[in-house]
């Protein structure tokens, strides 16, 4: 048998080895907006805040049950906004660069909080962590998320801590104040035993703004199979190569 035939052996059992799995083991990334509406749409993911101050629910409850992933797959996947956050930032950038890019104008918008004062006026609430919960993950995936946040027109610093908590713990910052390129990432996060990753954002350590203001205006996950299951794929690449030399 020639090379090219080798390889394309392989290449079939693998794909067919990878039909085995459940569609959100192998999807595509999954984007997931923070904006004024929720729903699907386009290969995106949205979750909605349309209110803020002490009335409103800062987006609270507001849920996207089955996740599609860039290729308007279905996940299984929900994304849950378990604490609120105060109300919509609408002053990000809409044309972001570099790393930022895949965003595109996904990031002109995002939800924010305010650990340190309350906002706007001085009835209004403090919000010191705001919360999302991802559900019905694959337990014998590690999950990767890429987080991006704007706030233009501003010269402190408002840095943001992003943190995941499932089996593992992890968490990373960002300061969104200008910010027009930069994302931050957080690799290899294992969901807990209720299949659940759990993000907290909150203020970071070097955030200097007075109110304690904090921003996230859209994310990436990416699933990424066990070694074992990868493995497996190999092993039936391998025994169509065998029948083929038979």
């Amino acid at each position: 048998m020639g090379l090219t035939n080798r390889i394309q052996s392989i290449a079939l059992a693998m794909f067919a080895s990878a039909a085995l799995w459940t569609g959100s083991a192998w999807a595509a990334p999954i984007y997931l907006d923070i904006t004024n509406t929720t729903g699907t749409s386009g290969g995106w993911n949205m979750l909605g805040i349309t209110d803020s101050g002490a009335s409103g629910a800062g987006g609270l409850g507001q849920t996207v049950a089955n996740m599609i992933d860039t290729n308007s797959n279905s996940t299984g996947i929900s994304a849950e906004i378990t604490e609120r956050f105060n109300g919509l930032n609408s002053s990000g950038t809409s044309s972001p660069s570099g790393a930022a890019a895949e965003f595109g104008n996904h990031g002109a918008d995002g939800g924010y909080g305010n650990f340190d004062a309350p906002f706007p006026g001085g009835n209004e609430v403090t919000i010191q962590n705001s919360q999302i919960t991802f559900s019905n993950l694959i337990d014998t995936n590690t999950y990767d998320f890429t987080f991006f946040a704007s706030r233009l027109s501003v010269s402190d610093n408002r840095e943001t801590l992003y943190e995941l908590i499932g089996q593992n713990t992890d968490s990373t910052t960002l300061n969104p104040s200008n910010n027009t390129s930069n994302v931050a990432t957080v690799i290899g996060i294992s969901p807990d035993i209720n299949g659940q990753i759990v993000l907290n954002i909150t203020e970071g350590a070097n955030n200097t703004n007075g109110t304690g203001f904090y921003y996230l205006g859209a994310l990436k996950i990416v699933a990424v199979p066990e070694p074992a299951s990868i493995a497996l794929i190999g092993v039936g690449g391998l025994v169509v190569l065998t029948r083929r030399r038979r």
